[in-house]
């Protein structure tokens, strides 16, 4: 619109020569004339412009009109009575006639462009100038206008920003929803909402964001709805995966545990035995005597609870930082971390005395019980099967020495 707004400015450059030559009177009635007929023009080149409409160039004239007010039209007659012919004359005062027309309907549409400036003010949000000059309500509701449009820019900017910061967490709550099985059409829409312009009209603006709200209170539900799947979800593989790692606790310890006593097996021994490298450490090696015969006269029932009396005997004898194991039938061992040879005899003693004397009562009745033992410290860098080995052989002379006895190799 940059010609519309040039045409005016011409309009109100050639009103304001044309009021200083009247008011100076030392001009040719031709220049007054001439600068008429330029003002006509130019307001005929505006009624042919494209963009303006006949009730937009109406206002346009009748804007541009009302400069020439009745005081400024009485000098232009009364200067163009001086030097004008009959027929000027005549044109001039159907001019002014015409003007003074203008003027009143002017002045009977001005309640109408005061309320229309007041409504304006309204809608902006704004207070209208409180000075009846309507050249004074119109700067300030420009003035209004324009920092609305800054406004409306920045909010514009500021909305841009945020659809640009919005869009990564749509992307991840369409990931969730996709996560756990739902769709999320809600979600796409509220995308192609933020990514379009918002439209000049501001009640179609606002009718797109309410939809935008709308899809992202109903994505939300779906959100809530799918976290709450989500939970109890996890609640049950929580639940799963730690019946599965008590289960596998259970298992592992089955792995390392002989299910009869319940004491550390071989494969437990040798991990316990990796751990004892340097230090000193003895190894005791016994079983039941006669275990067979036992066996053979109350039953493998009795002998099974013979054994796992035995067990709890061994282990209430040593430390927790020792080891009982069972390494197979009637064949168990105590390894005593940090006791050498002669004090590792004696604990086997009082663990063969235990025995000894201890009533095992079983299903069959009574059964008297000894054990015979061999004991061996280990020695510096010492293989731990020879260490087991000599302690086995330390086992073999306490049976070939007529067993119930503790035999100690060095």
């Amino acid at each position: 619109m940059p010609e519309v707004r040039r045409n005016i400015s011409k309009a109100l450059e050639d009103m304001d020569s044309l009021r200083l030559l009247v008011l100076t009177d030392g001009q040719e009635s031709a220049e007054i004339r001439s600068l008429l007929r330029r003002i006509f023009y130019q307001l005929e080149d505006l009624q042919r412009h494209p963009f303006i409409s006949t009730t937009r160039h109406q206002k346009i004239t009748s804007l541009l009109a009302s400069l020439l007010d009745a005081e400024h039209g009485a000098l232009i007659k009364g200067s163009a009575e001086e030097g004008l012919n009959e027929e000027d004359t005549e044109s001039l005062n159907e001019y002014i006639a015409n003007r003074k027309n203008i003027m009143q309907e002017a002045q009977q549409d001005m309640p109408s462009v005061y309320k229309l400036i007041i409504r304006c003010s309204d809608l902006l949000g704004k207070d209208p100038a409180s000075e009846n000059d309507i050249a004074v309500k119109c700067k300030l509701l420009e003035t209004q206008l324009r920092e609305h449009l800054q406004d409306d820019a920045s909010l514009r900017q500021e909305l841009n920003h945020l659809t640009s910061a919005f869009e990564n967490s749509l992307n991840f709550l369409t990931d969730i929803l996709e996560a756990t099985g739902s769709d999320a059409p809600e979600l796409q829409q509220v995308k192609n909402i933020l990514q379009q312009d918002l439209p000049e009209d501001p009640k179609k603006a606002h009718e797109l964001l309410q939809n935008a709200r709308k899809n992202l209170l109903q994505a939300g539900e779906k959100i809530s709805s799918a976290t709450t799947a989500l939970k109890d979800n996890m609640e049950t593989q929580v639940t799963q995966i730690k019946a599965l790692s008590s289960r596998l606790e259970d298992a592992e310890s089955q792995a390392r545990s002989d299910p009869l006593t319940g004491l550390a097996n071989r494969r437990k021994l040798a991990e316990f035995l990796s751990t004892v490298k340097d230090t000193t450490a003895s190894f005791i090696m016994l079983d039941i005597d006669h275990f067979k015969s036992i066996n053979d006269t109350y039953g493998h029932d009795a002998g099974d609870e013979i054994l796992t009396v035995l067990a709890s005997i061994l282990t209430e004898s040593v430390r927790e930082t020792d080891m009982v194991a069972r390494l197979g039938g009637e064949e168990f061992c105590i390894v005593l971390v940090g006791i050498n040879a002669e004090p590792a005899f004696h604990i086997a003693e009082k663990v063969r005395q235990s025995i000894e004397v201890h009533p095992f009562k079983t299903r069959q009745g009574k059964v008297d019980v000894n054990i015979s033992l061999g004991v061996a410290e280990h020695r510096d860098k010492e293989a731990h099967a020879a260490w087991i080995k000599r302690a086995d052989q330390a086992l073999y002379q306490s049976k070939e020495g007529g067993r119930n006895r503790v035999t100690l190799v060095q």
